[in-house]
């Protein structure tokens, strides 16, 4: 994943930047062999998160399995009652190393979902990504996947997200992502409106 760990870190630290008080957050990785490079740590150490999120490197094989299994554990060991208690998979889809069979992962998965801990899936992945693979693991762990491939679309799936979408409104936030066309065409729109408005009041510049 090294063309598409930019990305990755960056769709990260949009999430991060949602986080407040009452979240805890944990990072795992899973190359080659699996590790906790995050701590449990609260979601008001922005900081010290994306220190941890700007540290991430991509090498060797994946150790997919054995990472899943961890971050399940981190979730667990700090499952909090009546909040949202989730694991985020990002991957390129390739599990080459520890648990490779689909079965094996999708039993793991099933018995975490029922526990409470749900599981999301995001694909970064260039010609590795195993779509099928992906979408059964998230739909066994009562979660949904995503595939991002520019950093417009993880600007959108941040947005989009529950948890996130709801705080915004919380705060007076309506979030509404969209497309650099549509960006473009509500641009050239609102140029348009005011452009009218401005010669017909004779407005000119100080």
């Amino acid at each position: 994943m090294p063309q598409k760990l930019p990305l990755v870190k960056s769709g990260l630290k949009m999430l991060v930047d949602q986080l407040g008080e009452n979240d805890m957050v944990s990072i795992v990785v899973y190359a080659g062999t699996s590790g906790l490079v995050l701590p449990t740590t609260s979601g008001e150490r922005k900081q010290v998160i994306s220190q941890a999120i700007d540290n991430l490197q991509a090498g060797g094989s994946t150790n997919g399995g054995a990472g899943i299994q961890l971050a399940y554990q981190q979730a667990a060991n700090n499952f909090i009652r009546g909040g949202v208690n989730r694991v985020i998979l990002v991957t390129d889809g390739d599990f080459n190393v520890g648990i490779t069979s689909q079965g094996e992962l999708t039993r793991l998965i099933e018995d975490r979902a029922k526990s409470g801990v749900f599981l999301s899936v995001l694909g970064f992945g260039m010609g590795n990504l195993k779509d099928s693979t992906m979408e059964r693991l998230a739909d066994m762990g009562n979660g949904h996947y995503a595939y991002i491939d520019t950093l417009n679309e993880a600007i959108r799936r941040t947005l989009g997200a529950p948890a996130v979408s709801e705080k915004l409104l919380a705060s007076g936030t309506t979030p509404a992502p969209s497309s650099p066309q549509e960006l473009s065409i509500l641009l050239k729109r609102d140029t348009q409106k005011w452009g009218r408005l401005i010669r017909m009041k004779n407005i000119t510049p100080n």
